[in-house]
């Protein structure tokens, strides 16, 4: 049984907003986890409903984008086949943009008779398996942020689908000075200037990712990192390659961090200097493919890594580490602890990546504790100064995970065929509200009282870009 941990931990001693590296007017969310890599976005101080049913649609974009629903009604018959529905979108230069990639030849991503037909001969899903001889564009879409329109809907590059891959372009692109880069469906890295939808340049099949997953590009002072390498986003050239302890699969996910005008990238293992890949220092808690969140020089780690390297060790749940959540003060030159969270009761305790978001942070964890009147959902306060539990209440189900979006005491996150909006702060701490017929596979986008994500706000038919008004007041 899968369940879900809410974290709070209180703090007190930081600023209302943590520098960004982007230009938040410009560039509300240029990345998948927002402009500070934490996955908080600006405060405005604007008052946002309650119940996200009462937020006000203002657009469906004009260009479908794919499903992520692999059942026709009751059936386990594909509802649409795979081609990047795990891109989250991000908003930048007055646009939406996602990537995705469809078989060439195709439409949308309809599933055809010769599609059940290579299925039931081959005995494989063609959702995630095809035959060698198809391939598949990638393609980059960009929308106006105000009105939907699609600005364009470029093919970037051709390649044949990887047997079994997850997704091309398999969470988000990434945005910086008019770039946009992202993942291809074979593992090609691609930079497209973010007005025309012209490539500006591509690597070979170079970035990959854990598992069968696809890597998500970072961008830190305009130099990019992806699949285990750093690329300079002016010219494509490959800077630097990382070592084996920082190999794809741990460090899928980087966050960018500044210090005195040097970019860096942070992962769960060590920080990396942005431009040289110099390891500046390391950390022994193990490896998370969710990455870390920072605030100035605060660090929240994850510690799905550690029960992730458990695993494909092959030991039992009952016997992963219960390592809770460790907070870091950092510098180039070292990363010293402050405090750690420990494990609630139970064994399996996974947390995924942190949000922070108005002084405080908040994290998933996953739990499945062998007493079955132990499990549930719980909301708990954890004091900074030496990170012991204060409360714990259960309460709702908060949305946090892998890609959660933060923004003036609500959070955002897609799942169970929807997106839901938890309340973060009074008397309604806890509280979540959904809109329903959301593709679950991919986060959402904030900007301005407005969100961004994938839906389908008929009910039926294709998925689409939508952006809601989530003003109280307008």
């Amino acid at each position: 049984m899968r369940t879900l941990l809410a974290l709070l931990i209180a703090t007190t001693t930081l600023a209302a907003d943590s520098p960004s590296q982007w230009d938040v007017k410009e560039a509300p969310w240029p990345q998948v986890h927002g402009p500070y890599g934490n996955g908080s976005a600006p405060e405005q101080g604007l008052a946002l409903v309650e119940d996200i049913t009462t937020a006000r649609l203002v657009w469906k974009s004009e260009a479908i984008v794919p499903s992520s629903s692999p059942y026709v009604g009751k059936k386990k018959v594909a509802g649409g086949l795979w081609g990047g529905e795990y891109c989250s979108p991000i908003v930048a230069d007055g646009k939406v943009y996602v990537a995705y990639w469809r078989l060439t030849g195709r439409k949308d991503w309809t599933v055809l008779k010769e599609d059940i037909q290579y299925w039931v001969k081959s005995g494989r899903n063609p959702i995630n398996n095809r035959p060698e001889t198809d391939t598949a564009d990638d393609i980059l879409l960009a929308v106006d942020m105000k009105t939907g329109k699609t600005v364009f809907e470029k093919v970037t590059g051709t390649g044949k689908p990887i047997a079994g891959y997850k997704d091309g372009a398999h969470m988000a692109c990434a945005w910086w000075k008019g770039k946009t880069v992202f993942v291809g469906v074979n593992q090609a890295l691609y930079c497209v200037d973010g007005r025309s939808g012209e490539v500006a340049w591509k690597t070979g099949n170079k970035a990959k990712g854990g598992g069968r997953s696809a890597p998500t590009p970072v961008i830190s002072g305009g130099f990019v990192y992806c699949g285990g390498k750093g690329y300079d986003i002016e010219t494509g050239k490959e800077l630097w390659s990382m070592g084996r302890d920082f190999r794809p699969g741990r460090v899928d996910f980087g966050t960018p961090w500044m210090h005195n005008g040097v970019p860096y990238f942070i992962f769960n293992v060590g920080l990396i200097e942005a431009k040289t890949g110099k390891v500046k220092w390391t950390i022994d808690q193990g490896a998370a493919s969710t990455g870390p969140s920072v605030w100035g020089d605060l660090l929240v780690l994850s510690n799905l890594g550690g029960n992730a390297q458990k695993r494909s060790d092959g030991d039992k749940p009952e016997n992963w580490p219960k390592m809770g959540m460790p907070v870091f003060r950092i510098t180039p030159e070292k990363c010293e602890k402050i405090w750690q969270a420990p494990a609630p009761p139970g064994h399996g305790q996974q947390y995924l990546r942190a949000i922070i978001h108005q002084g405080k942070a908040y994290g998933a964890q996953t739990h499945a504790p062998e007493d079955p009147k132990t499990r549930g959902r719980y909301d708990l306060a954890v004091a900074l100064t030496n990170g012991k539990f204060v409360t714990q209440v259960k309460a709702g189900r908060l949305p946090l995970g892998y890609t959660p979006c933060a923004a003036e005491g609500r959070v955002w996150h897609a799942g169970g065929k929807s997106m839901k909006m938890g309340i973060l702060e009074g008397e309604k701490f806890g509280t979540v509200t959904q809109l329903p017929n959301a593709a679950e596979t991919c986060g959402a986008a904030y900007a301005n009282g407005h969100i961004y994500f994938r839906q389908r706000p008929e009910g039926k038919g294709q998925f689409r870009l939508v952006c809601y008004d989530l003003r109280a007041t307008l």
